[in-house]
């Protein structure tokens, strides 16, 4: 499944949807065709399309109408890099807020805050144009010597969810995309984010009982939202 971000021209909104299998879903009259798109698009546009343009565009498609849209980091805040910053570049960014974590933020248990955690930082994205934010963290934490729980809800896949899924429905409420990372299975990492910079070495090792239980009941949940 190819997913599609675009900026609807003349709308001044960001909208994103997926194009599923056996046909478009259309929410209103504004909404585009994206089965329709990415069945019209080449081979060589769709590799493009995925690759993006630098580490924070997508690149555009002209001539299906196809705008070249922003993304940036998250999940506690849009993380944006400044004008003339280069990719990794993470201590030049523009000026946004800095929201709890999620390991801070499921101790809660409100989704219905989380709901306007994920509308805020939203809000944040159409201020500065852009398109999808990189969030939440939804991984299950399952070690200590995970060097991204601070990014991840709880160890309890149904907590985990629920915090997850309202975060998503308050940020794509306001027609922001999100992108649920970190999606499993990231036990324990080195390396991420010193002097080797954005180099990461995970080490997962997971029976597959602890698969079942956990993790397909944590998609289990999402979809009981």
């Amino acid at each position: 499944m190819v997913v599609i971000v675009a900026r609807h021209r003349g709308r001044g909104r960001l909208v994103a949807d997926a194009a599923p299998r056996g046909g478009a879903r259309r929410e209103d009259r504004h909404t585009m065709q994206h089965a329709d798109i990415v069945s019209k698009m080449t081979l060589e546009e769709k590799a493009a399309y995925v690759s993006g343009r630098g580490a924070w565009h997508t690149k555009a498609v002209p001539r299906l109408g196809v705008d070249e849209v922003e993304l940036t980091d998250g999940p506690h805040g849009l993380r944006k890099l400044a004008p003339g910053a280069k990719g990794g570049e993470f201590t030049n960014l523009v000026r946004t807020t800095a929201f709890p974590t999620a390991s801070l933020s499921a101790c809660s248990f409100d989704p219905e805050l989380l709901r306007e955690m994920g509308g805020a930082i939203a809000d944040e994205c159409l201020e500065h144009g852009v398109a999808m934010v990189l969030g939440p963290g939804a991984n299950l934490k399952r070690s200590p010597l995970c060097g991204r729980n601070f990014e991840y809800f709880s160890e309890d896949p149904l907590l985990s969810a629920r915090m997850a899924a309202s975060w998503i429905r308050g940020a794509e409420g306001k027609g922001v995309a999100t992108s649920l990372k970190h999606y499993a299975d990231d036990v324990s990492e080195v390396k991420a984010g010193t002097e080797c910079g954005l180099s990461l070495e995970s080490y997962s090792d997971i029976k597959e009982g602890d698969v079942l239980e956990c993790y397909v009941m944590t998609e289990v949940a999402k979809k009981l939202q």
